[in-house]
């Protein structure tokens, strides 16, 4: 399975051959009595005479086929790299067992946050019954129109109520992310 990486590196390095070809086979072409008879008089930086040998056609293609030969060698070196990091990636994907491992892990620390969560339960419902007795305390400055009603104690009774809910609805937040946290992994 390749990507989209490498398929367009492959139509690089399939532009890149088929440029490198078509330079060689000029060159193959290239008349080589043609390169003997191109000689120039020249003069070098001593003033010395000798004889230069101009810059020809197959020179340029010849430059050009291996610049080519170049790019061949770094596309395709870049295309086995990718392929190796693909094959390494999908055999690392399809190893059941490393994926059982990690699943079996999950599942031990989610049976000990559970049993953490459940001896802070019990942690704070042994300090409440030590530090109230049982009984929740609120204090409320007495007014004579609430005596009246007796709407002491059902603000005492509603804020109970109130709080109770508050608990179970932390308590059962907690239980529904375990759950989703089960059923994903």
């Amino acid at each position: 399975m390749k990507n989209h990486t490498n398929r367009s590196l492959q139509v690089s390095y399939d532009k890149s051959v088929a440029y490198h070809d078509v330079r060689m086979e000029a060159v193959d072409m290239y008349n080589s009595q043609m390169v003997s008879i191109v000689r120039i008089p020249t003069v070098d930086e001593d003033m010395e005479f000798y004889m230069s040998q101009t810059k020809t056609g197959v020179d340029n293609f010849i430059m050009e086929a291996m610049e080519s030969l170049d790019e061949i060698k770094r596309l395709g070196e870049t295309i086995q790299a990718n392929d190796y990091l693909i094959e390494q990636v999908t055999s690392v994907r399809n190893s059941g067992k490393d994926s059982q491992t990690a699943d079996a892990m999950i599942e031990s620390m989610e049976n000990q946050l559970l049993s953490l969560a459940d001896e802070a339960k019990t942690i704070v419902r042994d300090y409440e019954n030590r530090s109230q007795n049982g009984m929740i305390q609120i204090n409320l400055r007495q007014l004579s129109v609430m005596n009246k009603f007796g709407i002491k104690k059902a603000g005492v009774v509603t804020i109970g109520f109130v709080l109770v809910l508050c608990v179970y609805q932390t308590a059962h937040n907690i239980y529904v992310d375990i759950c989703r946290r089960r059923k994903s992994a």
